[in-house]
């Protein structure tokens, strides 16, 4: 990995031309977020699935209305701005397409 200036770049390469500055500035905050995911990996600073629902539970009551685990709660609308999921799985660089299906994003 370069410098965050090679990535900033390498985002800028990617992205539409008509991309808006808050286009750009989340396509920096999500690979940036992504960076982070992948520093803590490496530095076993994880946790299970189990303990994060643990923690949620906790967290939010028994009484906050949270499903159980396995099942999935509907996300926004695909082509929604705030959902990048897609536009970053469907991305050329397969750095980001490796993170987004690691993370358990749907490609």
């Amino acid at each position: 990995m370069g410098s965050a200036k090679d990535e900033v770049r390498r985002i800028l390469e990617q992205i539409p031309d008509n991309a808006s500055f808050e286009d750009i500035q989340y396509h920096i905050y999500v690979r940036e977020k992504i960076d982070r995911g992948l520093e803590d990996v490496a530095l076993s600073r994880v946790i299970s699935q189990e303990e994060a629902e643990r923690r949620m539970r906790k967290w939010a009551g028994d009484q906050s209305g949270l499903k159980p685990p396995g099942v999935i709660s509907s996300r926004s609308s695909p082509t929604s701005p705030r959902n990048p999921t897609k536009s970053l799985a469907n991305s050329s660089n397969p750095d980001i397409m490796r993170s987004s299906i690691r993370y358990g994003q749907d490609p």
